[in-house]
């Protein structure tokens, strides 16, 4: 299908991706295959695409050109804040245990160990 110029200045004079979507079903009829696509139509869809994405906060980059696909794989990945931001960790509990008692446990956990076959019934390791 071939667009009108009058339908391609209504896809044209979008701004947001929920309003392409709306105009192209209306002069489509249903989803719009890529194969509708033009070159122009396309780069106006990558347009609200990226728009749509600084918007929200997503860090996309889509390249037009797969030369920079190259160019984007030399980029330090994980370089966003948010992948690094350890924040502080909060203390959600914290009780004093006496010697007697981690002992008892050492051996309550090292008996398991030994029934379960981790450990041989000789072995001190």
């Amino acid at each position: 299908m071939d667009f009108t110029s009058e339908q391609k200045e209504r896809l044209f004079s979008t701004s947001s991706l929920e309003e392409f979507g709306v105009v192209s079903r209306e002069i489509y009829g249903g989803t719009m295959p890529l194969s509708a696509f033009d070159l122009d139509i396309g780069r106006h869809f990558n347009s609200l695409c990226k728009k749509s994405a600084r918007e929200s906060g997503e860090n996309l980059q889509i390249p037009s050109d797969p030369r920079q696909v190259s160019k984007m794989s030399e980029r330090k990945l994980f370089s966003d804040s948010r992948w690094n931001d350890t924040g502080k960790p909060n203390i959600i509990g914290h009780f004093e245990r006496t010697d007697e008692e981690r002992m008892a446990d050492k051996k309550r956990f090292r008996e398991h160990l030994k029934k379960i076959g981790v450990i041989k019934d000789g072995s001190e390791e």
